[in-house]
């Protein structure tokens, strides 16, 4: 295949190279075979393409680079494919590149897709050595950085032999290990396949999503086939592959390969484990490795019975700690099903507060003189500070279970003095995205000073026929449902005996049909400027 590249001189370190043939792509597109000029050293470069270097994803690319390029020098392990040079993209023509030994041999995916076409499947004996091969490497690269992409295509095998060494190669979207702080997965590099559920979540990168993405490597060389592919359905799906990474335990390993020890299948079930704190460390990973190649056999043989009751005893116990893992998973999945609800909603309160601000902001253009203040934290609180030294408060609760259905939300917009009304989401709790926003329940609590305050409620747009109340005494409610006449008292001698005993606080409201929330907070937006000033 031949590109522009071809026989481009890079820079190398300590000599120049020339670019020979292009190899295949990594993680930043295109991987060729280079030669040093001076040496005749053999390396692999892996470089953006020419098409894509004034693409925004480079400079993050850059980013990365500039940041990990140190570390991924340091590391050094035969276990590991060495970094020979970084260049972060100082010639615009050529762009960022990483520089790596040439290894020769193919790669674990070629390994098991070439046993899989031949109907066999690797011995423990050639598996396990693999497998503590690849771990080794993976921890000598987690003391500097998390690899974070970690699969079948990026172990290459040193050597052709029946016992080729595993070597772990693209570094593309390393990040410094120290750092794990920041989320960056560019999702559009990193295999699906294989991404750990905190790195869907976009929560910090630690060594433990290299440890998640290893466990399911090891389950594919013990059966040659991904343990979480079978419940995908289409293998490009991203949005399946999420939810399957983050709420999928994976099966038993031994339902596909019945020889595994118990202590393997253990090893793997923790390894991928979706909370990244029950994964073991890799001094944890290779002590279980750490399992006899083949067995010595004893001179008095073990009473069958006893063998039998122990690993009885044994699989229960595997079980039982299966059946956690999946409760735990199920817990875990309400939490996040929750906390996406709870943004959603935090979204939609967002949104319905920037209709309020337009609103504002329109009143502030027209009368700069006397400017309506905004505070508020933003997403769901806002307080609207009026001239007259009234608040207009607006508060969204959140998600509610206490409303009936389709009620999902509710909140509160208020005048300090007694005018308020409630809102509510209504909807579908699983598409809070579109659910509609409405006021309910238009509110005045009120001093009593007469007949006067009946004139408030109408302006607020209360018939007499649906005005009601609560009495306040000494904390306690009582509702009445009387006559409007007199704030709902059967007559003024009732009306009166009670304002004369001092009860004065009275909460007068009116149910409305799902009025129009903007209008509602125009007009109660009106009347508070319309109250009397304060302060």
């Amino acid at each position: 295949m031949t590109t522009k590249r071809i026989g481009t001189k890079i820079a190398g370190g300590s000599e120049p190279f020339r670019i020979e043939e292009k190899l295949g792509n990594g993680s930043f597109g295109e991987v060729y075979r280079c030669i040093g000029t001076q040496s005749g050293t053999v390396a692999a470069v892996k470089m953006v393409p020419q098409h894509k270097l004034t693409d925004p994803s480079t400079l993050s690319i850059k980013t990365v680079l500039n940041e990990a390029r140190v570390a991924m020098l340091q590391v050094n392990h035969p276990n590991v494919v060495r970094v020979l040079h970084v260049d972060t993209g100082s010639d615009n023509g050529v762009g960022p590149y990483v520089m790596m030994e040439y290894v020769e041999g193919g790669s674990l995916q070629d390994l098991i897709t070439r046993t899989q076409t031949d109907g066999k499947q690797l011995t423990l004996d050639e598996a396990i050595p693999l497998m503590r091969g690849i771990a080794l490497g993976a921890q000598a690269i987690n003391e500097q950085l998390v690899h974070r992409d970690m699969k079948p295509d990026n172990i290459l095998l040193d050597g052709l032999s029946a016992a080729p060494i595993p070597r772990i190669a693209d570094f593309g979207i390393a990040k410094i290990a120290a750092e794990q702080t920041r989320p960056e997965t560019f999702k559009g590099t990193q295999p699906i396949w294989y991404m750990a559920p905190e790195a869907w979540r976009e929560e910090k990168n630690t060594y433990k999503m290299d440890v998640y993405s290893i466990g399911l490597v090891f389950y594919e060389i013990l059966t040659l086939d991904h343990p979480l592919l079978s419940f995908v359905g289409d293998p490009t799906d991203w949005v399946r592959w999420r939810t399957v990474h983050i709420s999928q335990a994976c099966p038993d390993v031994r339902n596909a390969r019945p020889d595994t020890p118990l202590a393997l299948a253990k090893l793997l079930m923790q390894m991928t484990d979706k909370s990244p704190g029950n994964r073991p460390s890799w001094d944890e990973v290779l002590g279980a490795l750490n399992l006899p190649a083949v067995k010595t056999p004893r001179t008095e043989p073990i009473d069958p019975q006893l063998m039998a009751a122990m690993k009885g005893f044994a699989d229960q116990r595997f079980r039982q700690e299966q059946k956690k893992t999946e409760a735990e998973l199920a817990r875990d999945r309400e939490v996040e099903r929750n906390q996406a609800r709870s943004e959603e909603f935090n979204q939609s309160s967002r949104r319905l507060l920037a209709q309020f601000d337009d609103v504002i902001q329109a009143l502030n253009e027209q009368e700069p003189t006397y400017p309506i203040k905004i505070d508020g934290d933003g997403v769901r609180t806002r307080i609207f500070k009026l001239p007259n030294g009234r608040e207009l408060y607006c508060q969204f609760f959140g998600l509610t279970k206490k409303l009936e259905k389709p009620a999902i939300g509710a909140g509160y917009l208020g005048v300090n003095g007694g005018l308020s009304a409630n809102l509510m989401l209504s909807g579908q709790e699983d598409d809070i995205a579109s659910a509609h926003w409405s006021a309910v329940e238009a509110n005045v609590m009120a001093l009593i000073y007469g007949q006067t305050e009946l004139k408030l409620l109408r302006e607020a747009g209360l018939s007499d026929e649906t005005i009601r109340f609560v009495l306040h005494m000494d904390g306690n409610e009582s509702w009445r449902r009387d006559s409007p006449t007199f704030f709902g008292f059967q007559n003024a001698n009732l009306f009166y005996e009670h304002y004369a005993a001092g009860h004065r606080a009275m909460h007068v409201y009116s149910f409305s049909i799902r009025p129009d929330v903007i209008a509602m907070f125009t007009e109660i937006l009106k009347l508070g400027l319309r109250m009397p000033g304060i302060g």
